[in-house]
């Protein structure tokens, strides 16, 4: 279903960056190539069977806890994407899925764990132009007047951005909170903090969430997803060269997590950083 390809030479990586980074591909590193791409609310339904309006009750505390934190107090309630992103950024289960539109980011998150014994870490690439445009396609594909009273015509072309007559609030409660669509859908956040900016991040976003994202997935045809979703394979012994290739260009810890937590995390691959540096 998913086209897979196999790195084990920095040409070969390099190859493959150039050919992707001029067409409309965003990118997720992950350390072990045997992990599957998930959401947080994918795994919270490893524990547990999720409540209806799980997602809806999760805003709604949120909001009623804002005067409690300062960080909840500045939040704009009536921006649900808004809200969600920060609750994704804190770890709180979401449909969000964290990508980034910089290759070497995602490198970056790939190889981020020196110590993990593992012998291939993955990328993987999105085609996130196709997933937008084939939105109402693949509405359509499930729709039914008699099960559902909303409108979908307004989502022909849908791209969920700012300057689009349809806002996320709609979407959310017109699709998300229904939960009947499988689907995926690249995000646009209509606001950046400043994790956000610095890695060049953006989401996509999962339709039911009572089933897992990669179940979402079979909603498109497997042509279409081997065209438009590639699963890079990237060879563990390259460590050492790709984490001070990715220095060399300022993507450490340091750039990548503002604030102390970077800081703190750029010290421990300093460590690795040094060894490589003097035994490679």
């Amino acid at each position: 279903m998913i086209q897979e390809i196999e790195i084990n030479t920095l040409d070969e990586l390099e190859k493959i960056q150039k050919q992707l980074d001029v067409q409309n591909w965003i990118y997720r590193g992950v350390a072990d190539k045997d992990w599957n791409i998930q959401t947080s609310i994918d795994r919270v339904k490893k524990g547990t069977a999720l409540l209806p309006y799980f997602e809806y009750n999760l805003l709604d505390y949120t909001f009623r806890s804002k005067k409690l934190y300062k960080e909840l107090s500045e939040l704009d309630f009536e921006n649900y994407l808004e809200v969600l992103s920060f609750l994704q950024h804190y770890g709180a289960p979401t449909r969000l899925l964290d990508f980034t539109r910089s290759f070497y980011i995602a490198l970056f998150f790939a190889f981020e764990d020196p110590s993990l014994d593992t012998n291939y870490s993955s990328i993987f690439a999105f085609n996130h132009l196709k997933f937008r445009t084939n939105f109402y396609k693949t509405l359509k594909l499930q729709y039914s007047e008699e099960s559902n009273e909303i409108d979908i015509n307004k989502y022909n072309q849908f791209a969920l951005t700012n300057n689009h007559e349809v806002s996320f609030n709609t979407f959310f409660n017109e699709i998300l909170i229904e939960n009947n669509f499988k689907f995926i859908l690249p995000l646009e956040p209509n606001f950046f903090n400043q994790r956000i900016f610095v890695q060049q991040g953006l989401f996509l976003i999962q339709g039911t969430i009572d089933i897992s994202f990669q179940e979402n997935l079979e909603i498109y045809d497997k042509s279409e997803l081997a065209e438009n979703i590639l699963k890079i394979n990237i060879n563990r012994k390259l460590i050492s060269n790709i984490i001070l290739n990715l220095a060399k260009m300022g993507i450490t810890p340091y750039s990548i997590y503002p604030g102390i937590d970077g800081f703190l995390k750029d010290l421990k691959l300093s460590l690795f950083r040094d060894y490589f540096k003097i035994y490679t």
